[in-house]
């Protein structure tokens, strides 16, 4: 985000110059100095990030590792590690309860990005669980047929055309084009 804004540096400053009200929003030096700061601290924590969601493709994973000391987290201290198992715990938890769950899984199979390959990935049982969503879609949004109806397109008008209507003659009689209304 900061990266974002540094590229659209000169669009924000148009935008506040063009719009004196947010004059009090105008990035000043000193406020871009420190964010290059802040993205010199944050740059670490990217790199971390990016790495581990390499080696560790889960969440559950990552704190699995952790608990159990591998790696590079042998050497971490037992509070932390403590804290970590806290969390996993939670995780197992609510992974459970997703398990039973339909509703959620049906949102992970309906994203386009996952479709089955989660639900497959993750559960045992994965066949009889999208075999059961698949039933239930089925079941509770049967395919209906909505008659289609005809427009009247004599009712039908435009925006500009209903604030015309307020200038018509007091006859009734709509004005042509290039009359006087």
């Amino acid at each position: 985000m900061i990266e974002n804004a540094e590229e659209n540096k000169a669009g924000l400053d148009d935008t506040v110059s063009d719009n004196p009200e947010l004059e009090h929003l105008r990035l000043k030096k000193e406020h871009w100095i420190m964010l290059l700061n802040i993205k010199k601290v944050l740059k670490p924590f990217e790199r971390y990030t990016q790495q581990v969601s390499k080696k560790a493709p889960s969440l559950q994973t990552f704190l699995k590792k952790i608990v159990k000391r591998d790696g590079e987290f042998s050497g971490f201290d037992n509070e932390l590690v403590r804290g970590c198992g806290a969390g996993l715990e939670l995780f197992n938890e609510y992974f459970n309860y997703m398990q039973q769950n339909d509703i959620y899984l049906i949102a992970s199979v309906l994203d386009p990005r996952v479709k089955t390959r989660w639900v497959k990935k993750n559960f045992n049982d994965a066949d009889e669980i999208i075999t059961r969503i698949r039933k239930f879609l089925k079941d509770t949004y049967q395919k209906e047929t909505v008659p289609t109806q005809k427009r009247d397109q004599s009712k039908h008008k435009t925006l500009e055309y209903e604030f015309l209507q307020e200038f018509e003659e007091s006859d009734g009689e709509e004005p042509s084009v290039g009359t006087p209304g």
